[in-house]
């Protein structure tokens, strides 16, 4: 058997005496300190995801606990949950033990960003109109317009060439890549 992580053995004697006879016996034990467990790097994941897998910790073969773990082996479920800062906890059992260590990290579930645009509700053909970005907590924007034409800006102007009714797609994404989108 290898074993992996300080260990140390240290000697035990147990005594006993019946008032006029002593005996002692010694054993030799080994005491393993399970500190080298470690649950892995704090992890960020968006409100919207349904399942993430858990693979950070070490060494490998443990199980997870916590708020959000559906299966031990490592699936998360952050759209079980609200958003916010979670504590999981990662164990590992030592082979051939029955030293078990555990260490814990922390999962944020990030919200989504609140897309939402205005422009004016009638539109003149070969007339640049304004489309005005009123998303929530979003950093990065994409405009997706029927005709094809795509826009990165927070804010954009088109121009519609038909007459008709036309679809808008904006999509906006928050600092930890978390995406929504309205038409």
């Amino acid at each position: 058997v290898t074993l992996t992580g300080p260990q140390t053995e240290i000697t035990v004697t147990y005594t006993f005496t019946d008032g006029v006879c002593v005996i002692s016996k010694d054993k030799t034990v080994l005491v393993i300190d399970m500190g080298f467990v470690d649950g892995g790097p704090t992890i960020n994941t968006c409100i919207s995801e349904t399942a993430v897998v858990l693979n950070g910790g070490t060494p490998a073969g443990g199980w997870y606990e916590g708020p959000g773990v559906t299966d031990s082996v490592g699936i998360f479920d952050p759209s079980s949950l609200a958003s916010g800062a979670y504590v999981l906890t990662y164990y590992y059992k030592l082979p051939f033990t029955d030293c078990v260590g555990s260490d814990t990290f922390i999962v944020h579930v990030r919200p989504l960003p609140v897309p939402d645009f205005s422009v004016t509700d009638s539109l003149c053909v070969n007339v640049a109109a304004v489309f005005t970005n009123t998303s929530t907590d979003a950093v990065a924007y994409q405009w997706i317009f029927e005709d094809g034409s795509i826009y990165t800006t927070a804010d954009v102007t088109h121009t519609f060439t038909t007459t008709g009714t036309h679809t808008v797609k904006l999509i906006a994404e928050t600092q930890f890549g978390c995406r929504d989108s309205i038409e």
